[in-house]
């Protein structure tokens, strides 16, 4: 039941909810070795999320996964994080945006709108950062510029619903061959959360092959 004293925010998790044998699409592959993705040894994580972030907003949360997701992964997650709507889309010949795109465009999103991989590892830090943060509807935020300066970190972006027309293009024209979503704010207008440069992993975050790496 939304209050009408309290914003929305929407939280969409995307990408792998499970997967057996994977290794990363990105540079990340030479370093780790191949492991399962499951959102399970996660969960908790998204349910401490939620839980704070409903404090302050009228809070929805959507699941935009693959079909080949297993339906006991598919129910837990939806009976644990109440999930609103699941989206599914083809795995076969799927693009590392593919459930991230797919979800911008069949879901009606209004307020702030939370685009996050399903198997980042979201720390306390990040949890209370997000919950408590002040955004400007004018711009999308990412968490900070990485330790090189020019890339800004692509885990996770909070999205005010008028500029999610310009990330759903942005990232429907993504050519990972010559340009990567680290350079999203070269094209949105865009803030990072925090002044710290940093990669990973963080005492905000922590991408899930990182258990895996050598």
């Amino acid at each position: 039941m939304t209050e009408p004293d309290k914003k929305n925010f929407n939280i969409v998790i995307r990408g792998f909810s499970y997967k057996e044998n994977w290794t990363p699409l990105s540079t990340r592959k030479y370093k780790t070795d191949r492991y399962t993705i499951n959102i399970i040894d996660n969960i908790n994580r998204f349910e401490k999320l939620i839980t704070n972030l409903s404090k302050k907003y009228n809070v929805a949360t959507y699941l935009s996964t693959y079909n080949t997701t297993p339906r006991k992964i598919l129910d837990e997650t939806c009976n644990r994080l109440k999930i609103d709507k699941v989206i599914l889309s083809e795995e076969k010949n799927s693009k590392q945006f593919t459930t991230a795109i797919k979800s911008l465009e069949e879901i009606k999103l209004s307020g702030l709108t939370l685009l996050i991989r399903a198997d980042l590892i979201i720390k306390d830090k990040l949890i209370e950062l997000i919950s408590n943060y002040d955004f400007d509807y004018d711009y999308i935020y990412a968490l900070c510029l990485e330790k090189n300066g020019s890339k800004i970190s692509d885990f996770f972006h909070v999205i005010p619903d008028k500029k999610i027309p310009e990330v759903k293009n942005f990232l429907k024209n993504l050519d990972m061959r010559i340009q990567h979503a680290h350079y999203i704010h070269q094209h949105i207008n865009t803030k990072t959360m925090i002044s710290e440069k940093i990669t990973f992993p963080t005492e905000y975050y922590e991408p899930y092959d990182s258990r895996h790496a050598e």
